[in-house]
Order: C-alpha cells, then sequence, then structure tokens
C-alpha cells in the first residue's frame, strides 16, 4: 500500500466523510414505536411479505470498499493508538484502546451508516455487548467492526480471536471485519 502524503486531498476528503459518519454515529436512536410505525410504512416489508424475497444484501468486500465505511474504519484505528509506544501484554501503561461500532446498508439509496460504539481497552471492546442496532427496511445489520491495534511483539495476535468469533456467532450475527497493523481480517458469518 502507498501512503500519500500528509493533508493531501484523499486525506482531507476521508477526514470530511468521517466527520459526517460521525455526527450521524451520535444522533439518539428510534424508538420502538416509531421502528414499528415505520416497519407498517414501508414498501419493500410489503414486497416481502407478498414474495418472501428480501433485496440481496452487500457482501462484505463491497462493504469494506465504500468510501463512508473505510474512512469510518480508518478513522477508529487512528483513534486505537496503534502507534502508541509498545508495552508487553499483561503490563500496565498502554495507551491503545480498541474501537469499533456497526455497519448499516440502506437499500433504497445503496448507502451507508457507521454507528460506533464507545472504545474498548487494548484487550477488547467490551462497550460493544448489548448495542446490536433495531433496524427497519430499508435500513439493514451488514457488518461489525473493530480494530487490534496491539503488535506481535507486544504479545498479540492480530487475527480475529476465537472471542471475537464467539461474540459474533452469538451477539452480531453478521459478518465482522477487523482492522490490524498487517490490514483487514474478515470474520465470515454464519
Amino acid at each position: 500500500m502507498e501512503v500519500g502524503p500528509a493533508d493531501d486531498r484523499y486525506e482531507r476528503e476521508a477526514d470530511q466523510v468521517a466527520d459526517e459518519v460521525s455526527t450521524v454515529a451520535h444522533q439518539p436512536p428510534a424508538t420502538l414505536e416509531a421502528i414499528s410505525r415505520q416497519i407498517s410504512q414501508t414498501p419493500l416489508l410489503q414486497q416481502v411479505r407478498q414474495d418472501g424475497n428480501a433485496p440481496a444484501q452487500p457482501t462484505v468486500d463491497e462493504v469494506m470498499g465504500a468510501p463512508t465505511v473505510n474512512a469510518a474504519i480508518e478513522r477508529a484505528w487512528v483513534e486505537s493508538k496503534p502507534l502508541a509506544p509498545a508495552v508487553a501484554r499483561g503490563q500496565p501503561g498502554s495507551t491503545k484502546q480498541e474501537q469499533g461500532g456497526w455497519i448499516l446498508w440502506n437499500s433504497s439509496t445503496q448507502g451507508y451508516e457507521v454507528r460506533r460504539v464507545p472504545g474498548g481497552t487494548r484487550d477488547g471492546l467490551a462497550p460493544i455487548a448489548g448495542t446490536r442496532p433495531v433496524v427497519a427496511s430499508p435500513w439493514f445489520l451488514v457488518a461489525w467492526f473493530h480494530t487490534h491495534p496491539n503488535t506481535n511483539a507486544e504479545g498479540y495476535s492480530p487475527q480475529p480471536s476465537d472471542a471475537d468469533r464467539n461474540w459474533q456467532n452469538a451477539e452480531a450475527r453478521v459478518p465482522g471485519i477487523v482492522r490490524a497493523h498487517p490490514g483487514y481480517y474478515t470474520i465470515p458469518y454464519p
């Protein structure tokens, strides 16, 4: 991967998209009543009821290739402080912090929304537990993501852990994306 100069037009565009995503991510969630009302009034839901077909959702590669999603994951990566000084696993003093959230897709506009959760610790993203978004058509939950900012030298694997997979299968129930030093890893679902 080639890295461009600091503050080039691509970095400014990514920052602008990430700012827009962050603004959307901090909006209050809809109430269950509002979601139910939206569901009952959605033409797409009527189509699903009539023919049993929901729209084909994007693949995890398509999700990762969306500029809005890529910018949000890269912003989370920077906020996880992957370049902070190395501290061995089990030792105090690391400022690294896993970051992550949820990725939603709108079947009408083909657009994405990224909802961040509060940062975790260097050892996990516990704040994501219990935050799986409730969505209504035309919105679909298509992925979750988090960062692994620690290194092999610190005693961590960059790859998805068994805990990541177990939590995904129990709660997320959508594909996962992990951003780490070597790049991106995906966790298929189911």
